[in-house]
């Protein structure tokens, strides 16, 4: 995390909006009863847009973080599924193989020995 505090960062832009919202109604009774006066709301509200902006590019890094974790999270948990399943078709083939010669077993005990490290390296 940075150095701003984010529940903080919440509120102010909470009361942000709602300043903004509340120029916004000051800006369209200005327009009604003194037209000539809407340059100085247009002003506070360029003003709080600016600030909202601001804040909002202060947590943009923070929310691309939890972003790509969640991300990553989901790809090693997938990776763990695939795994577990090749482990288990590996079992059952060995069970199957039981009568097999010795050496097709072998080979094929081989072949999958190579298969399961790259699936483990896979996943490291």
């Amino acid at each position: 995390m940075s150095h701003f505090d984010f529940p903080d960062i919440r509120e102010e832009l909470k009361r942000l909006n709602k300043e903004l919202l509340t120029r916004f109604t000051a800006l369209v009774a200005n327009m009604v009863q003194a037209p000539s006066q809407y340059e100085r709301r247009v002003e506070e509200i360029s003003l709080l847009v600016n600030n909202i902006h601001h804040l909002l590019n202060a947590v943009r890094p923070s929310q691309a973080r939890s972003t790509l974790e969640h991300a990553l999270t989901e790809q090693a948990k997938q990776k763990r599924e695939r795994l577990d399943d090749l482990r288990e078709w590996t079992k059952k083939a060995t069970e199957a193989m039981g009568n097999a010669p010795a050496g097709l077993k072998e080979a094929v005990e081989e072949a999958l020995a190579a298969s399961e490290e790259r699936a483990d390296a896979m996943v490291e």
